[in-house]
């Protein structure tokens, strides 16, 4: 499960049951996943297994869902209807959309990483998801099954401050890229062998980023990617699965673990425990209007806790 916030409305992605939204900060919920159905894997039209949501930064009725095998789904009023945004070429069929972000800066500019069968794929689409784009490094080589190993992205970041900064964190048996000029040429960077799970850009400078791994713990780059520092002081557990930056206090970082959510408030240098010891934490998200206020998704039985 993941959290997405604007406002009260809160919008949750479900893994195995599509999309549910609630309009009260989290008291009730509902289910929003009118047209998140597919028949190619599904005969009993049940909804899509959505893996990410990306909300637009301006114009909340715009919501994209990233699909289990079955591209990318829009919604125009706010997740009440969606329809398929991908066509239904075996390109994108075949992808799983593990993350999907807008560009804050030029909200037209949308980045996806996917996983495939055979590694995985970075796209990026200029014309609000209309039309996604395979990324390649200068040689024209795609970031993906045709580089030396496979790459298996999970985790995208754009940096606030520069659009043209954009992480993109693979599997442990591949190695994460940075690209500086918004596409133009990706750059391996310094996480060797790290199963990235999410990549957070620094709110206050645009050199600095954090990458949670499922494997290592937490690490920071302050130079644009090419060097990465283990910053895991008071960490005990090292299985990151998500991280949120506080917007209105920005060195202030929570991790999602297998043993609950920890703090920082100095911008990664240590960290404690906050809450939900001994359970596993896969989502988490700062409320953008009050900096006291974090939602979490613990393990799917157990729903949405603030």
């Amino acid at each position: 499960i993941g959290v997405r916030l604007v406002g009260s409305e809160m919008c949750i992605r479900d893994r195995g049951r599509g999309v549910y939204k609630s309009i009260d900060a989290g008291a009730s919920w509902y289910s929003s996943s009118t047209g998140l159905i597919s028949l190619l894997d599904n005969p009993a039209g049940d909804p899509l297994r959505v893996l990410s949501l990306a909300i637009h930064p301006v114009d909340s009725n715009i919501i994209y869902a990233g699909t289990r095998l079955a591209g990318v789904y829009k919604s125009v009023n706010s997740g009440q209807t969606w329809e398929l945004a991908t066509s239904t070429d075996l390109h994108y069929v075949m992808c799983s959309f593990q993350n999907i972000i807008f560009d804050k800066n030029n909200p037209k500019t949308m980045y996806a990483a996917c996983t495939i069968p055979q590694g995985g794929y970075i796209f990026k689409s200029d014309d609000f998801g209309v039309n996604w784009v395979t990324q390649k490094r200068q040689n024209g080589v795609d970031l993906g099954p045709n580089e030396p190993q496979f790459w298996s992205f999970q985790a995208i970041g754009i940096s606030t401050l520069d659009s043209g900064v954009v992480y993109a964190g693979a599997s442990k048996s591949s190695n994460s890229f940075v690209t500086n000029d918004g596409g133009v040429d990706w750059l391996t960077i310094g996480l060797v062998n790290k199963d990235v799970a999410v990549i957070k850009c620094d709110l206050l400078n645009s050199n600095s980023a954090y990458a949670g791994t499922l494997d290592a713990g937490v690490f920071k780059t302050s130079d644009s990617g090419k060097n990465w520092t283990s910053i895991n002081q008071g960490l005990e557990s090292q299985f990151i699965i998500n991280m949120a930056i506080n917007p209105l206090s920005p060195q202030n970082i929570y991790c999602a673990t297998v043993d609950g959510v920890y703090s920082s408030n100095d911008s990664g240098s240590n960290w404690k425990r906050a809450g939900l010891d001994h359970t596993v934490v896969v989502s988490l998200e700062c409320d953008p209007n009050n900096h006291c206020l974090l939602y979490t998704s613990p393990s799917p039985r157990d729903g949405l806790l603030s």
